[in-house]
């Protein structure tokens, strides 16, 4: 005869929610006359807690649209741009015998001014929303750095100095 009592419990920690099911039954062993053995088995579950859950309303909702593969298309899409006007930038300033480095062309410089200022916002608005967990994405290391690069180079501009002749 077989007595079977289940129960679950449930222990919340800060980033993960533990889920533990256990199930004891009380069997005859065989071979022991009438002597009744008890054999427990136990198990557990885990399951990632709501990894937004310690993020404010705000930072939530950006990171859900962020996160979506629309936005994630826009970005590329500028990051792709930004590439190449670069490349344009590179190919109008190499020097070329008998013509010399052109200087870029004023809708170039916008364009690119342009790419640039929405990279700044993106990351400005991501940095907001991940919060201390900013870091902790390589992606956003890189662009840490790409950012900081571009804010001297348009501060170097800003001072006319010309990055590219910092040798």
């Amino acid at each position: 005869e077989a007595e079977a009592s289940a129960g679950q419990a449930r222990f919340g920690l800060d980033s993960l929610r533990v889920t533990g099911s256990f199930l004891s039954e009380t069997l005859h062993s065989e071979g022991a006359p009438g002597g009744p053995s008890q054999r427990a088995s136990s198990f557990i579950t885990t399951t990632e807690a709501d990894p937004l859950a310690h993020k404010w309303r705000s930072q939530r909702l950006l990171l859900i649209v962020l996160n979506t593969n629309s936005a994630e298309v826009v970005i590329t899409a500028f990051n792709i741009w930004s590439i190449v006007l670069t490349c344009m930038d590179a190919d109008r300033r190499a020097d070329v015998p008998g013509r010399g480095p052109l200087e870029p062309s004023a809708p170039l410089d916008r364009m690119t001014g342009l790419c640039f200022a929405l990279f700044v916002v993106e990351f400005v608005v991501r940095f907001y929303a991940e919060g201390k967990d900013f870091p902790q994405r390589i992606a956003n290391c890189v662009d840490t750095v790409v950012v900081l690069a571009g804010i001297l180079e348009y501060t170097l501009k800003a001072a006319a100095l010309d990055a590219g002749s910092i040798s």
